[in-house]
């Protein structure tokens, strides 16, 4: 087609609504009105992201940082708008809050649901879902010997779990799974996660660095992004170590690109790692906040007396619904 004025597409979207995760599963659900004149509606959602894992607070050699948190699971179903109810129901999960205290685990992201209208009072069941969307879990907290373990991803979607969604064409992805904290006992930097590459768009959180043994400390993992898969992102960069006194510096925080309604599309990057203090350092570095469904960085390790390095949160859930 020849478009010599450069102008957006007619892409046939009569409606275009978009939800973010803010509230506890089952506790505030919004209605989506079906248009009159709609034929088809696609939904595409990523579930909550899981917090990042705190550093520890410990001696040299004997404080690992905080892991990173999980990505949540995403699912895209285009359904036949004859299908569905007139009302749909949605509830977007929070997502995992990072880890607080020495050694803290992040928390877990919420649940995620497209439903028919139910009771709100009770959990909807397999025949009333359109979809059901797991976040993911918490990254583990840094301890005083072995590495902390990332948090899991977010479940893929299922067809028996979300069984309205059989009406359309589905596709289900698992989210990512966090990244190790640098290991204690070798000052270790916390693990780099790269983005992935299976067609799934969250990644986890980076893992924080551990406290330093003798000169440098672990840097915090970073978030890699291929300028081949996703030209609009640069990389996430985990914090620096520090050395003798001298403070890691916190993780890079996460974020997303949606498009419009004209071009919607959806990247997202998970929060990167705060790096480990130096073997007297005062103040922790904190993870980086992950994008929507993304997992929250961990914190950066820190020696005995000073404040903690906290786990970057997860990013909420998010839900695109779109009537052609």
């Amino acid at each position: 087609m020849l478009d010599a004025f450069d102008l957006p597409p007619n892409n046939g979207i009569i409606k275009y609504t978009e939800y973010l995760g803010s509230h506890t599963q089952g506790v505030s659900w919004r209605t989506e009105f079906k248009p009159r004149s709609a034929t088809w509606c696609h939904i595409y959602s990523v579930g909550a992201g899981g917090g990042g894992g705190a550093g520890f607070v410990g001696a040299a050699s004997a404080a690992g940082g905080g892991a990173g948190g999980g990505s949540g699971g995403s699912a895209s179903v285009l359904i036949p708008a004859v299908m569905l109810p007139d009302v749909l129901m949605v509830t977007a999960g929070t997502a995992g809050p990072g880890g607080q205290t020495s050694g803290g685990v992040g928390g877990s992201g919420v649940t995620s649901y497209i439903t028919a209208p139910v009771n709100v009072a009770t959990a909807p069941t397999n025949n009333d879902i359109i979809l059901l969307i797991a976040g993911a879990a918490g990254g583990g907290g840094g301890g005083a010997t072995a590495s902390a373990v990332g948090g899991t991803n977010g479940a893929a979607p299922t067809l028996s779990g979300s069984n309205r969604s059989s009406f359309g064409v589905s596709q289900f992805l698992g989210g990512q799974s966090g990244v190790g904290g640098g290991t204690a006992t070798t000052a270790a930097s916390g693990t780099t996660v790269t983005y992935p590459t299976a067609g799934n768009f969250v990644t986890a959180g980076g893992g924080g660095g551990a406290i330093a043994t003798a000169g440098a400390a672990g840097a915090g993992g970073g978030v890699l992004v291929s300028a081949s898969v996703i030209p609009l992102f640069s990389q996430r960069n985990g914090g620096t170590g520090g050395t003798g006194a001298g403070n890691g510096t916190a993780g890079a925080h996460g974020g997303q690109s949606l498009g419009d309604k004209m071009r919607p599309q959806f990247f997202a990057v998970g929060g990167a790692g705060g790096g480990g203090g130096g073997a007297t350092s005062t103040v922790g570095a904190a993870g980086g906040n992950g994008g929507y469904g993304c997992g929250g960085g961990g914190g950066g390790a820190v020696f005995t007396g000073g404040s903690v390095g906290k786990g970057g949160n997860g990013g909420p859930a998010y839900i695109r619904i779109m009537w052609f």
